[in-house]
């Protein structure tokens, strides 16, 4: 059949896209964005931050935390938070999903001296889950998932202060502890004490921090607990917006 003698009747009409301006590009992105950050990338905790506080009152703050209430004060001469015999745990919980990391962050960690009974990080509600830094002469990580405990051979930090900035994070695969910019414990590289995988705990949990020993003191500058999405998913996202960037050229 020879094409040239097509009825142009039945030939689809040719429609050529407009041309996107750089602000609809960037419009839509913030769209996408937003939508990823509100849904929390999952079914998980929506992104965010959750917990934040300088201690800068002159008590602890009763709607962020709860605690022990005997052997837990503010020291509003350094504005730390110090625990001497006591515990705080915040009430707001989270968990992270496929694509999300939850992180705890602290600052100016200080205790007196040597305690088996000193501890922080990652608590559920019922005391049967959490990711801890645990101190046990030295500082030690310590895992529960319903009630089985796990722990490190060996100590992710030696003495009694850990002074500075330190973060625990959480994700479905992965925990793992810094101080400052140095990996001080990987769960992808150091498993518990008779071998076998991390069990992490999948339910919600908040910060807790505690020096039960009544004789020994615990303080912090400051307490953070964030849902973040994880560097892959960004990628992902960003992978997402190269149509439209393309579409705009």
């Amino acid at each position: 059949m020879n094409r040239r003698h097509e009825n142009p009747m039945l030939i689809p009409e040719r429609t050529t896209a407009m041309p996107q301006t750089k602000e609809q590009t960037m419009k839509k992105l913030s769209v996408m964005i937003a939508l990823v950050g509100w849904s929390g990338l999952a079914l998980g905790s929506p992104v965010g931050v959750y917990v934040d506080d300088s201690f800068t009152g002159s008590t602890l703050d009763s709607s962020v935390w709860n605690s022990s209430a005997e052997g837990v004060s503010i020291r509003t001469d350094i504005q730390q938070v110090k625990m001497q015999g006591g515990w705080i745990q915040s009430k707001a919980m989270v968990s992270p999903d496929f694509g999300q990391t939850v992180i705890v962050s602290a600052t100016e960690i200080w205790n007196s001296s040597y305690s088996s009974n000193t501890y922080w990080g990652l608590f559920d509600a019922s005391g049967s889950n959490y990711i801890i830094l645990d101190e046990q002469s030295n500082w030690y990580v310590r895992m529960m998932n319903g009630g089985v405990s796990q722990v490190t051979a060996g100590q992710v930090e030696w003495g009694d202060q850990m002074r500075g900035a330190w973060t625990i994070s959480w994700s479905p695969t992965q925990v793992l502890i810094k101080q400052g910019a140095t990996v001080k414990f990987d769960s992808a590289v150091t498993g518990p004490a008779g071998g076998g995988n991390w069990n992490f705990p999948t339910v919600d949990m908040g910060i807790k921090a505690g020096a039960l020993d009544s004789s020994k003191e615990l303080y912090f500058g400051s307490l953070t607990l964030e849902v973040v999405p994880e560097p892959a998913s960004l990628a992902l996202l960003a992978l997402g917006a190269l149509p439209l960037l393309r579409r705009r050229r």
